[in-house]
C-alpha cells in the first residue's frame, strides 16, 4: 500500500519529523529507534514562515561573520544532516513518514558544536556578571537534569518488552515495535 501525498503535505510531514528530532535534542522524552508520523496536513504555512524567518536571521547574522566562524561551521553540519531525510522519509511508508534518529549523525555533531560555543559564550559572559558559584551551580543543575533523564530511560530500556511498550506509546503506527513486542511475549 502506498501513500498518495502532495508536495505541501510531504514537506509539512518532513518538517514535523525534524521538529520531533529537535525536541528530542533539547527535551529528551520520546527517544526511540524509529519514529513514524502520519501525513501532516495542517500547520504548513506556519512552518514555512518560521523557516523563512530563520533563514533571514541566519543570513543577517552570518553575512559579515562567515570566515572562520565555528558557529556557522556547526550550523552547516547541523543542516546538512537533514538533507537525506527528504529522500528517505518514505522508505518504509506502511506506517507513515519515518525517521530514525541515528540518521542525524551530522546534525547531532553540528548541534553540539553550536551548544558548546553557546555555552562557552554564556559562561564567559556570566563570569563578569554573576558569581562563579552561581554559574557552576547552573551547570551542575543542567548535568543533573540530563543524568535524571538517563536514569529514567535505563528503566525503560532494561528489557525488550518495556522498551517496545514505550516505543508503541511514542510511535503507535510503526510496525517494528509491535513485531518485537510479540517475541518476548511468545517466550513467556
Amino acid at each position: 500500500q502506498t501513500m498518495q501525498v502532495d508536495i505541501p503535505v510531504y514537506l509539512n510531514s518532513v518538517f514535523g519529523l525534524i521538529t520531533w528530532y529537535l525536541q528530542q535534542l533539547v527535551f529528551p522524552s520520546e527517544i526511540v529507534l524509529a519514529k513514524t508520523m502520519l501525513p501532516q496536513t495542517s500547520g504548513f504555512l506556519l512552518k514555512v514562515v518560521i523557516l523563512v524567518l530563520a533563514v533571514i536571521l541566519a543570513f543577517v547574522y552570518f553575512r559579515r561573520r562567515w570566515r572562520g566562524n565555528p558557529v556557522l561551521f556547526g550550523l552547516l553540519w547541523f543542516l546538512s544532516g537533514f538533507i537525506p531525510l527528504f529522500a528517505v522519509a518514505l522508505i518504509f511508508s506502511y506506517g507513515g513518514f519515518m525517521v530514525e534518529p541515528h540518521w542525524f549523525f551530522y546534525s547531532s555533531i553540528g548541534f553540539f558544536i553550536m551548544v558548546g560555543f553557546f555555552a562557552e559564550y554564556l559562561f564567559l559572559a556570566a563570569k563578569s556578571f554573576w558569581p562563579k558559584t552561581l554559574v557552576t551551580l547552573a551547570c551542575l543543575s543542567c548535568f543533573y537534569a540530563l543524568f535524571s533523564v538517563t536514569q529514567i530511560y535505563n528503566g525503560i530500556w532494561r528489557t525488550q518488552k518495556s522498551y517496545c511498550q514505550h516505543w508503541v506509546s511514542v510511535s503507535p503506527h510503526h510496525y517494528f515495535p509491535n513485531f518485537w513486542l510479540a517475541d518476548p511475549g511468545r517466550r513467556e
